[in-house]
């Protein structure tokens, strides 16, 4: 679970930065980063100093997600990262596809899959307007799990409520605009 933790604020945070910085809300930016300082400096020089202590193996889980995935970026470049986005890419449309259609035949499940999709990115756009720190993070987040070399379902697990939500506003304006 920590892992999940780590993940959503290395998202959230600056994402929330951003939007106070663009609202010229310096004073609360500057609270807000002093406050996540307070608690990631003391992780992070924990970390530093016992990073040696966690098996290569769980690295990827357990350890600083920043080393191992540079190393795994400069053993194998951009075909490492293009190569672990599709992977990913495959494994998110398998466990999303399983949750909205649970067939066995192709055609239905792509249809099924291509309305969620489409519903979440309208309300995406609904978010972007009413919730920016939320299309923002989300954005980042998303970002980041394409790229990172791991089985991503449990990071989708984890902003589930999120695109709950996206989906239900993309239904809602839909349902307006009819």
């Amino acid at each position: 679970m920590l892992a999940l933790v780590r993940t959503l604020g290395g998202a959230i945070l600056p994402a929330a930065l951003l939007v106070m910085l663009l609202r010229r809300q310096f004073r609360g930016a500057v609270v807000m980063a002093a406050a996540a300082a307070a608690l990631l400096v003391p992780w992070q020089l924990w970390m530093s100093a016992w990073q040696h202590e966690i098996p290569p193996v769980l690295m990827g889980k357990y350890g600083a997600y920043g080393p191992w995935l540079a190393q795994g970026v400069q053993e194998g470049g951009i075909p490492f990262l293009r190569d672990v986005a599709l992977a990913n890419m495959k494994s998110i449309d398998r466990f999303t596809g399983y949750m909205f259609m649970p067939v066995m035949l192709a055609w239905p499940r792509v249809f099924a899959t291509a309305g969620v999709c489409a519903l979440v990115a309208i309300g995406l756009a609904v978010f972007a307007k009413r919730s920016p720190v939320t299309l923002l993070f989300l954005s980042a987040y998303a970002a980041v799990v394409l790229v990172w070399p791991f089985d991503p379902d449990r990071f989708v697990l984890g902003i589930w409520p999120l695109l709950t939500l996206c989906g239900l506003a993309g239904l809602v304006a839909v349902w307006r605009w009819a």
